[in-house]
């Protein structure tokens, strides 16, 4: 899974680091067997060659790899239907490949770089790259007109047609894509089902809105219930994008959850593919630290922990201690730093007030463009018991306070002036700016990551009780 698959890889980063033991394995003794030669430069540096199954949030070690000689190694995989399995010397630097019927096959490249080596002998991952390849360039022409949409929209009526029907050509490519493939490559066809996703402009339909639109068809055309996707780690990546997306729109966490159990219930609870969907929510979740990412994270470990790697499922259970910071309910953790007076301020001295924590940085274009709809709220709600703590992300005192003046945030500011390695941010996990957490007033978390008309709607519902 060459595009898949590498972003699956630094979505991991956070949970794999090193070898990891061997923990169980696809091998069963078979007649027929698959061998993978690999023609691997300065491996004696970088660790032994070794064959890995992904299980959801991390790598299982299958089995190492036999030396023939200098710089060549042979793995043996017996022969079976299409599947995912992943050659390299670590967590971090792996490829994926597709092992089925093809009884030889040549990796080729460099042991410090494997996910850029090359396979040779071998149609299906041929096939593979190319699929891969078209999906890429389909997903990037609808991107661009997409934008070009929301534009051509202000303009004219003729211009935002012109548009829908350039998207509609893409639309129908990708489809004819997928039609072809059903017939000619069913294993293939399951993965761009996983990618295939129609405009909106041109198939809205009764929805009022793309979200709505997105929550209910980004899977439309994959058939979530078909055993073929216990060997298809794609579906992790699928699920991983849904469950981003949705912690990204201001839905409230029952909704979030309401949308992502929808579909994971069509993905049968005891197969492969469960276990690399749910994978996929946990890890999305955390990315957004979205208060839902606890309970799925429990569920993970609870239905997977015996089979597992002791590594991802270690760094699983950190994680979910860490994400105190963020679960709806538990209380915010205190912190002190200096106001741009010089005097140390803590969150605990607004005790009694509807707080919002408000990480911003005078240099982040988007927190500035949100200021003037914070400010709103603020004079609206100000009266009532709501006050804002800004925690900048800046470097530079002149700047940080200048923005303060500029912006009119008359609300209490603190900052230790170390950017992203301000103390606060990294204790509420914050990995991207603007990003709130809301209290209430005993200091316990409501929300995170609200803005502009969801922040408004919380801060009606809090002040009209």
């Amino acid at each position: 899974m060459k595009l898949v698959l590498t972003a699956l890889m630094v979505s991991l980063t956070m949970f794999v680091n090193g070898q990891n033991e061997l923990v169980g394995s696809l091998m069963t003794p078979g007649e027929e067997n698959v061998q993978l030669v690999c023609s691997m430069i300065r491996c004696d540096t970088k660790g032994t060659l070794s064959l890995y199954e992904f299980n959801g949030i991390g790598f299982n070690k299958l089995e190492a790899a036999k030396t023939l000689g200098k710089d060549s190694f042979l793995i043996t995989v017996p022969v079976g239907e299409p599947r995912f399995l992943y050659v390299g010397t670590a967590m971090n630097q792996m490829r994926p490949i597709i092992f089925s019927d093809e009884p030889e096959l040549t990796m080729r490249g460099t042991c410090s770089r494997v996910r850029g080596s090359s396979i040779y002998g071998s149609e299906a991952n041929k096939g593979y790259d190319l699929l891969m390849s078209t999906i890429r360039k389909l997903q990037k022409e609808l991107q661009v007109e997409s934008s070009k949409f929301t534009h051509a929209v202000r303009q004219s009526e003729l211009a935002a047609e012109n548009v829908k029907k350039a998207m509609a050509t893409i639309d129908q490519h990708q489809i004819e894509l997928l039609d072809s493939l059903k017939k000619s490559d069913p294993f293939l066809a399951r993965i761009a089902a996983l990618n295939t996703y129609l405009s909106f402009p041109n198939n809205q339909g009764d929805y009022s809105n793309e979200i709505d639109y997105f929550v209910d068809k980004f899977f439309q055309f994959a058939d979530l219930k078909s055993p073929d996707y216990d060997k298809i780690p794609a579906i992790f990546e699928s699920f991983k994008k849904y469950s981003q997306t949705l912690a990204s729109v201001g839905f409230d966490a029952a909704k979030v959850k309401k949308s992502i159990d929808k579909h994971l219930k069509e993905v049968p609870s005891e197969g492969r593919a469960h276990r690399y969907a749910l994978g996929g929510v946990v890890i999305g979740l955390q990315a957004k630290n979205h208060p839902a990412f606890g309970e799925y994270a429990n569920r993970f470990i609870k239905k997977y922990e015996s089979t597992t790697d002791k590594v991802s499922i270690e760094r699983l259970k950190t994680q979910l201690k860490s994400s105190k910071s963020f679960i709806v309910g538990a209380e915010a953790p205190d912190f002190t730093q200096k106001t741009p007076e010089g005097e140390d301020l803590s969150l605990s001295d607004l005790k009694g007030k509807v707080v919002l924590i408000d990480f911003w940085a005078s240099w982040c274009g988007p927190c500035r463009r949100e200021n003037p709809h914070v400010v709103k709220l603020y004079e609206k709600y100000k009266d009532q018991g709501f006050e804002i703590l800004g925690v900048s992300l800046d470097k530079d005192m002149k700047r940080w306070t200048q923005a303060i003046e500029k912006d009119d945030l008359t609300w209490k500011h603190v900052s230790d002036l170390k950017g992203w390695k301000n103390k606060v941010a990294q204790m509420y996990s914050v990995k991207s700016i603007p990003h709130t957490v809301l209290l209430d007033a005993e200091g316990k978390i409501i929300a995170r990551n609200l803005r502009s008309k969801a922040l408004g709607r919380h801060l009606e519902k809090i002040f009209k009780k």
